[in-house]
């Protein structure tokens, strides 16, 4: 059986993956955004 410790530990890494890869397509979004711009 998964321990609870090693299952909070797999949930939190995907929600820091996630999250990384929300932050980085925004940031891709606003500089093509702001080269479209210019």
């Amino acid at each position: 059986m998964i321990s609870s410790g090693e299952l909070n530990w797999q949930g939190i890494l995907i929600m820091t993956i996630s999250l990384v890869s929300v932050i980085s397509l925004t940031v891709v979004c606003i500089i093509l955004l702001f080269r479209n711009r210019h």
